[in-house]
């Protein structure tokens, strides 16, 4: 058999992945009509949508909407918004090709693809009891199972979430210890949430997967660092025993009766049965607290009624069991917050509102407009964040922090070193959850920066730094993010009993727990002042960030491993200068290269500079 003949063998053999939705074909059909048109014209758009129709065609997973197309290669806004205004026209013309469309609530958006973050999926509504068809989120996979790991993966290698089976198994055997057996890749798609490509060593998550993947990365990154939380109730509570004077605690109430408890199924056959989705509560149980403190004086605390008059009133065995523990406060101040005694309310920085006058207006007036709580302080880090307020004027930070930015103004701190300073200075405030809001600006054209390298910084934000990086159209659009985002926080937190703690290292990061752990805000602000004295190794990755090319993530690993510029220099004497260059600082194996580690070498071996 001749060689051609082989191929055409193969190329028969070969599966083939059909673009699986209606939508799909008409998003192609509408590209090739407007490529056609602009290149009679001569328009140089056509090259836009030449690029943006072979990338369509490539996509093998169906589209709901022009929205959904920013994911894609060469896709952007514009074109986009002008494929969701030809297929509302379409849809109106042809209803009966659209059917789901009338069953769906008016409150449920499409997800929104251009952040694959742990915020952004949690910031959507929760599902109503009118809606028929809430099965496609409740089911995940157990912790630390294979299937768990999997996902974990997957939304791991970036924006497409595909990923290629050996690939898989180094990432999965990384995360549990354990290999990844071809029979949990066939559960997974079985359910349909997972395909796998036509060359059959890659896997890509289809839409349902994709909202299980963001749901259980959430956990995963909660769950990061807690070698101990699963300790049984009883020693969460005794880990307090440090800082409160000995009290009865009150039953905690019990949860939302609407917030049903998610179906836990394992999709790994191999992995030990599934854990439960919840944690137990303590009810009715009077639990007495060791502390070395019982003799210290105590003091109260009170604040006026006009103060008072815009909190939420707490009933009232909560309003004296509150008044109790805050009334034997020790001498370090510790703060206790029943459930639902706080209101949840956004922090805007002043310097955000006085920027300029019309950005003020616009903020206050949208935020008012919209209902939602909140408040203008100064911060010293971050645009936004949100605290927990009780009727006592305590105030503790919740672990969500928000950097805003115009396209412009992102673009300019790209370029005079600003972007990664305050990237820096956000990962080291002590709050996990980074949120990266980017706004629009006219139409991106002239900001100083090609739009493809501003786009790739902020993809670099999202994949390598494990920021979530939220795309807004503009202003007003930015607050109803941050109006969701209020909604989702005080949904979350309203059932917790939230204690105040003097460390970064001791905030709570998994949600599961019914005592969380957070920083009073002003003991945060003052932490996160910029003018503060740097140990020895902050300074020595500001220093090396300086170096163009050399990002955080690379001078984070390069201090891990010698924290000091003089550890540094004898191991460059030692070795020489391709001492950093296999050194790798991605879980992907990454390595910093021999020219990042030479230009270190020069700088910090030569006595003079020409």
């Amino acid at each position: 058999m001749s060689t051609t003949d082989m191929n055409n063998a193969k190329a028969k053999k070969r599966k083939k992945v059909k673009l699986a939705g209606p939508v799909n074909e008409l998003f192609i059909q509408w590209l090739e009509e407007w490529y056609t048109e602009t290149a009679m014209k001569g328009s140089k758009i056509q090259y836009a949508f030449g690029k943006a129709l072979v990338s369509l065609k490539r996509y093998p997973l169906p589209l709901k909407s022009g929205k959904e197309c920013l994911i894609l290669e060469h896709f952007g806004p514009g074109i986009c918004v002008k494929l969701d205004r030809r297929l509302s026209e379409y849809k109106k013309e042809h209803p009966d090709l659209f059917p789901d469309d009338e069953e769906e609530p008016n409150n449920v958006e499409p997800v929104d693809t251009q952040s694959s973050d742990v915020v952004e999926v949690l910031n959507s509504p929760p599902a109503k009891k009118a809606n028929k068809s809430p099965k496609k989120s409740s089911y995940m996979p157990a912790k630390n199972s294979v299937a768990f790991a999997v996902f974990v993966a997957m939304h791991e290698n970036g924006l497409d979430c595909s990923i290629e089976e050996q690939q898989l198994q180094i990432v999965v055997k990384r995360i549990i210890n354990k290999p990844c057996p071809s029979s949990c890749m066939d559960n997974l798609i079985k359910r349909g949430l997972v395909v796998e490509n036509s060359n059959s060593d890659v896997f890509t998550l289809t839409r349902t997967g994709r909202e299980v993947a963001e749901l259980v990365y959430a956990k995963y990154l909660l769950s990061k660092g807690r070698p101990d939380r699963e300790r049984s109730n009883n020693d969460k509570i005794m880990s307090y025993n440090s800082r409160l004077t000995d009290f009865d605690l009150i039953p905690l109430g019990s949860s939302n009766p609407k917030d049903e408890p998610k179906e836990v199924i394992n999709l790994d056959d191999d992995a030990n049965s599934a854990t439960s989705s919840q944690s137990s509560r303590f009810k009715n149980e009077i639990i007495q607290l060791d502390s070395q403190t019982s003799q210290s004086q105590f003091s109260s605390r009170s604040q006026s009624s006009s103060q008072m008059s815009s909190k939420s009133e707490p009933s009232d065995s909560q309003t004296s069991t509150q008044s109790e523990l805050n009334s034997q406060a020790s001498s370090e101040d510790t703060v206790c917050m029943l459930p639902n005694s706080f209101d949840v309310i956004l922090i805007v920085d002043n310097h955000e509102t006085g920027a300029r006058m019309t950005v003020q207006t616009e903020t206050i007036e949208e935020l008012t407009k919209l209902g939602v709580k909140h408040d203008v302080k100064g911060l010293k880090i971050g645009d936004f964040t949100w605290i927990a307020r009780d009727a006592y004027g305590n105030e503790l930070v919740l672990p969500y922090i928000v950097e805003r930015k115009r396209m412009d103004d992102f673009a300019q701190s790209i370029k005079d070193s600003r972007f990664q300073e305050q990237k820096f200075r956000l990962k080291k405030c002590g709050l996990k959850n980074l949120i990266y809001l980017v706004e629009n600006y006219g139409s991106n054209m002239f900001l100083g920066l090609p739009l493809t390298s501003v786009l790739q910084a902020a993809t670099n934000t999202e994949v390598i730094d494990k920021f979530t990086v939220k795309f807004t159209q503009n202003h007003a659009d930015s607050m109803v993010y941050l109006q969701g985002m209020t909604t989702f926080l005080t949904s979350l937190y309203r059932g917790k009993t939230l204690m105040s703690t003097t460390s970064k290292d001791e905030i709570t990061q998994d949600f599961e727990e019914d005592i969380l752990n957070l920083l009073k805000f002003k003991q945060f602000n003052q932490m996160s002042n910029k003018a503060r004295n740097y140990k020895v190794k902050e300074m020595f990755v500001k220093q090396m960030m300086q170096l163009s090319g050399l990002s955080l993530a690379k001078a984070m690993v390069i201090v891990e491993k010698y924290p000091t510029p003089l550890l540094l220099i004898n191991a460059f004497h030692e070795h020489g200068h391709d001492l950093l260059a296999d050194l790798k600082y991605t879980q992907l194996g990454t390595r910093i290269g021999n020219a990042i580690s030479n230009a270190l070498y020069q700088f910090y071996t030569r006595q003079t500079f020409t």
